[in-house]
């Protein structure tokens, strides 16, 4: 009998998404590495209420390429292979807000720090594993205005629409889906992006502006409380194989507007070569 844990890595794991499904992968016996850029106590919490010891905490700044690069390494060294990757995180900043290497962190963490950490895990990915992002409510992806994304952004906070950056960044994340379950599919790992329902510890950020609060509580109505599509994912053979697709927080594969085309999800991923 093979009693080996299933080993999932979940960046941003400290809050919200990423901390929901490490309880629920965490009762389910799996083998836990949390990365962000503080513990929260949320190690201790795990253990305690799931009685699993086998979760650890590595801290880093996922704004910054470098510190990606640095935490895989020291996971590297732990483990030889991940079952499965979350990449739970997420900001909502109403301002612009620079990284220290000078981008607009709306973009690098809802987007490009994605790429990052997927670039930087690839060696650890096996046939069989799965990559899973973090989407948005099926109704608002539907209604998506797809357009490029500025890497190179003014830094006029004067006209900053932080609306249109977060859509930019959400329609990036599905076409990065698209493009990589492509790319990836020879060496059978998937990789989806799903809803997660209403998960009530989600803070994105304190400085979110009253009118995006207003919008997400609203939104809150539509979506599942505490959805167990995470964890599902990963553990329900119903969805092994599946590559490439949008899930809700039911389950269902949502069909995605004719305006997310291979042509755009080419076009994003070859503007995003040049930050790899």
């Amino acid at each position: 009998m093979n009693n080996i844990k299933k080993q999932a890595v979940i960046f941003g794991g400290t809050s919200g998404v990423g901390r929901h499904t490490a309880i629920q992968l965490a009762n389910e016996g799996w083998k836990i590495i949390i990365v962000g850029r503080n513990d929260h106590g949320t190690v201790d919490y795990i253990k305690n209420n799931t009685h699993n010891n086998d979760i650890v905490f590595y801290s880093a700044d996922l704004s910054d390429k470098v510190n990606i690069t640095s935490v895989v390494s020291k996971i590297s060294q732990s483990i030889k292979q991940v079952d499965a990757l979350f990449i739970t995180i997420g900001t909502i900043q109403n301002k612009l807000l620079l990284t220290n290497s000078g981008m607009d962190t709306n973009i690098v963490i809802n987007y490009l720090s994605q790429v990052w950490i997927i670039m930087a895990m690839k060696s650890l990915l096996r046939h069989g594993s799965q990559i899973l992002l973090v989407g948005g409510l099926p109704f608002l992806v539907k209604h998506l205005h797809i357009a490029d994304i500025d890497f190179k952004s003014s830094q006029n906070t004067d006209n900053y629409n932080a609306n249109s950056v977060i859509s930019n960044t959400l329609s990036a994340r599905i076409l990065l889906t698209m493009i990589l379950s492509e790319k990836l599919a020879s060496e059978q790992i998937s990789v989806n992006i799903f809803h997660p329902g209403y998960i009530p510890d989600s803070h994105l950020s304190s400085g979110t502006a009253w009118y995006l609060k207003l919008m997400g509580s609203i939104f809150a109505h539509f979506s599942v409380k505490n959805s167990p599509i995470g964890a599902e994912l990963v553990t329900n053979n119903k969805y092994l194989g599946l590559t490439g697709k949008f899930i809700d927080d039911r389950g269902r594969i949502v069909k995605l507007p004719a305006s997310f085309s291979k042509e755009q999800a080419d076009r994003l991923w070859k503007s995003t070569q040049p930050l790899l």
